[in-house]
């Protein structure tokens, strides 16, 4: 009987200490969920900002990415840039080089070319006497040429060389023309056959007499009769109205 009174007593106890303190315990609970709701809406606030930061950390990344791609792209550039300019500056040199070796060569080959033509001139009159209007006619077109301010330095120099290559072909050609010789003191028409530059032949319009050039002389000489003959079938071969064929001609000097 003492347990069960004393137990009663206990129960009764902790039932009047309950009932006192409910109301403590109350307030604790609501402050504890206050804290936690706070605490929890605090911790979501932060995993927000944590997540909203991760996103914009990495955007700083990739911005950080972007402009390290550009700048090495720019380095690039002005590497590449550096190297243009440079290489440009060389060309510019060596056009400025250039410019001035073709003032130099300009200064040098007018009077060379002034000179070419006065020793062309030269050289046609006392060279054999053959298309003598044509290579008159020539010399004096250069000539006039080398006057002309409309006229570049390259087209005078063409014009030159062209004459110079026109001349320097005679050696590998032959021509017939008609002409007049001073022959024994008289006018006398005659067939002028010319060899390259080997020999200059021409036989009378009655073919009875035949002569050459005379280099050492400068003058027209006749021929042994003996010549005739191979001299007319040298004018008829160039002429085309017969085959070609050996021929004996009279080259070198006139003894």
């Amino acid at each position: 009987m003492f347990l069960m009174r004393k137990s009663e007593i206990f129960i009764v106890l902790i039932w009047f200490g309950l009932m006192f303190y409910a109301p403590v315990f109350a307030e604790d609970v609501g402050g504890i969920e206050k804290t936690l709701t706070k605490a929890i809406q605090e911790e979501v606030a932060a995993q927000k900002e944590v997540e909203k930061w991760s996103v914009e950390k990495e955007a700083i990344i990739n911005d950080l990415l972007d402009l390290k791609t550009r700048l090495d792209w720019n380095r690039f550039q002005n590497h590449k840039y550096k190297a243009y300019v440079y290489q440009k500056a060389e060309e510019v040199n060596d056009l400025k080089t250039q410019k001035e070796k073709l003032a130099r060569m300009r200064m040098e080959l007018e009077p060379y070319l002034s000179q070419v033509v006065s020793d062309l001139k030269d050289r046609i009159v006392s060279d054999a006497p053959f298309l003598d209007e044509e290579r008159s006619r020539r010399i004096a077109f250069l000539e006039k040429s080398l006057l002309d301010p409309s006229l570049n330095l390259g087209e005078r120099l063409r014009r030159v060389l062209e004459a110079l290559r026109v001349e320097a072909g005679y050696g590998n050609s032959v021509g017939i023309e008609e002409t007049k010789l001073v022959l024994n003191g008289e006018p006398t028409l005659v067939t002028m056959t010319r060899v390259g530059r080997v020999g200059i032949f021409y036989t009378t319009n009655d073919r009875k007499q035949a002569g050459k050039w005379d280099e050492v002389s400068q003058s027209w000489q006749p021929v042994s009769d003996d010549y005739l003959p191979d001299i007319l079938r040298t004018t008829e071969i160039i002429q085309q109205k017969r085959a070609a064929e050996l021929v004996d001609l009279p080259i070198g000097p006139t003894r």
